[in-house]
């Protein structure tokens, strides 16, 4: 199992720090892991989110 920090993952799914701060806080964003007082994401567990979240572009062919 990977864990990622909140930095890396945020990297990891191309958006800002803090934008996973504010999904965490309103409990729409992908599931993370309390070590302490560091937040804790699984790779498997981001990518289950963002396949599950994927916006799709009507113009491009999309549904």
């Amino acid at each position: 199992m990977t864990y990622l920090n909140r930095n890396q993952a945020a990297a990891y799914l191309g958006c800002r720090p803090c934008t996973l701060a504010k999904w965490a806080s309103k409990g729409t964003g992908p599931t993370y892991y309390r070590r302490g007082r560091n937040t804790a994401y699984l790779q498997q567990d981001l990518d289950a989110w963002r396949d599950t979240h994927q916006r799709r572009d009507p113009a491009k062919g999309g549904a």
